[in-house]
């Protein structure tokens, strides 16, 4: 039953790649605060060990190629939405269709427009 759930919504829906793509924006933005907060505990003198700019960098780069891989996702979810090739609407009344494959309903059109 997970399955069929897990199924349903990663299958027919984008919001997860959304999620994705979200989380991915808030933590780069959170790592561009954390390095600049390095930066300026730098400058006064406060004691930064060497270990924490590596976790900032691993940080930054980490959250980098997860908004990158976000925004790939949303293409990737657009290029099979237009693949599907779905229409963009649905007739729900035929009027007029009845002679549509006829050749003398063709020949009254052409003789109406001129």
């Amino acid at each position: 039953m997970l399955t069929l759930a897990a199924d349903g919504i990663f299958s027919f829906s984008d919001k997860p790649l959304k999620f994705i793509l979200y989380i991915g924006v808030l933590s780069f933005t959170m790592s561009i605060f954390l390095f600049a907060f390095g930066v300026i505990a730098s400058i006064y003198g406060w004691s930064v060990a060497m270990t924490i700019w590596l976790i900032y960098v691993i940080f930054f780069l980490g959250k980098y190629a997860q908004y990158i891989l976000g925004i790939m996702g949303q293409y990737l979810t657009r290029i099979y939405d237009e693949s599907r090739a779905r229409p963009l609407y649905i007739v729900d009344k035929n009027i007029n269709i009845d002679n549509y494959g006829n050749t003398q309903y063709y020949n009254t059109i052409e003789k109406k427009l001129g």
